[in-house]
């Protein structure tokens, strides 16, 4: 794998993002309620003192607010939306469209209960949502989620209400190596969490289109 490009932008919201030029991402997106209000304070403050602490490189920090992010996840708080058929179909085929429409390379993911993990890397076709910041992280996955949210809100017959938690994970991977461990991390999730044995009896998966 190419090494990525210069950095693009570097900012934060309640997490802090990273974006680099032809970057390859890890990224996680979970149901609103998945990780419960107090547990997400907790995670933005321990976040928040690790990088005024200063004592450990912004890799580390971010293996470590990820860590602690998983543990909550994989508690399956809140609702379980994404194991339903017809909610998990549609945002499978939502992928499976942006890849169509060269948006981005996806190279593997899975949905899980209450959480999403992807690794991909964006294409020519994502140039359209830059923010005005120009970051493309933070241009389309706002609109990724309301329009995945929308859709499956109208399965579930919700109207008005929250799909997907405001914030999301990103991490952007450094080599071959960490690339390789991250499909193996998403290949590995359902497994972990008792859904399956095998991760390919898993049908929410990337491998499941395959």
């Amino acid at each position: 794998m190419d090494a990525p490009g210069r950095t693009t932008a570097i900012y934060r919201k309640n997490l802090p993002h990273w974006e680099v030029e032809d970057g390859l991402y890890f990224t996680t997106i979970s149901l609103h309620g998945a990780i419960p209000a107090k547990a997400a304070e907790e995670i933005y403050a321990m976040n928040r003192r690790l990088e005024k602490e200063a004592c450990l490189p912004t890799y580390e920090r971010s293996r470590i607010v990820f860590r602690e992010m998983e543990r909550w996840l994989d508690r399956n708080c809140g609702h379980r939306w994404l194991e339903i058929p017809a909610v998990a179909t549609t945002m499978m085929e939502i992928i499976e469209h942006n890849q169509a429409l060269q948006i981005w390379d996806m190279h593997e993911y899975v949905l899980m209960p209450t959480h999403a993990h992807f690794l991909f890397r964006f294409l020519h076709g994502a140039e359209q949502y830059r923010s005005p910041e120009g970051r493309l992280l933070d241009g389309f996955l706002p609109r990724y989620k309301k329009y995945s949210g929308r859709r499956a809100n109208a399965i579930l017959d919700r109207v008005g209400e929250r799909f997907w938690q405001r914030e999301w994970f990103d991490h952007w991977i450094r080599n071959e190596a960490e690339a390789q461990r991250t499909v193996q991390y998403i290949q590995n999730n359902p497994v972990k969490a008792g859904l399956v044995r095998n991760y390919l009896d898993w049908p929410y998966g990337s491998w499941a289109r395959r």
